[in-house]
């Protein structure tokens, strides 16, 4: 028994449960998982005629972003074990970052975004990621490896 769950959308459309829905969240208001929704395709170096086909599939935008939000990842230190949301939004040439650390009880959290030309994301990526550490995100990132991994603190 359960008060209250979130789940995605996109399984509850799946079993025909889409009148179940009370709310969306949109994921500028409430961030996921860095590159989360994301699809790779991964082939063999040398298979070259499959490397054309699949080309097809890429999607610059996406791929730019995803980029970006695991390139926030990264300088954090994070993984999937981390409280950590980024989500890039790109419209035209202009790309949105946000982006928020939370401790494990959400008691304190940084939330923050940037705006800027997609040619510059890889550089507003990284003052996003100096001005959460400058907000704290380090403490807050510090307490939850001295939670996961006690023995490392000592």
């Amino acid at each position: 028994k359960v008060d209250a769950a979130i789940i995605a959308c996109a399984g509850l459309n799946r079993l025909n449960m889409a009148n179940k829905i009370s709310a969306v969240l949109a994921p500028n208001e409430f961030i996921p998982a860095p590159a989360q929704g994301a699809l790779a395709v991964q082939i063999r170096a040398d298979a070259h005629e499959l490397a054309r086909l699949v080309s097809k599939l890429d999607d610059e935008p996406t791929r730019f972003a995803v980029e970006i939000e695991r390139y926030i990842l990264a300088a954090a230190q994070g993984g999937c074990s981390i409280p950590l949301g980024v989500y890039s939004e790109i419209h035209d040439e202009t790309i949105t970052i946000h982006a928020m650390v939370s401790d494990l009880e959400a008691k304190k959290y940084i939330k923050l975004s940037k705006t800027g030309s997609v040619t510059k994301g890889k550089a507003l990526a990284k003052t996003l990621v100096e001005e959460l550490f400058e907000a704290g995100a380090g403490e807050i990132l510090d307490q939850i490896k001295k939670y996961s991994y006690p023995e490392r603190s000592q």
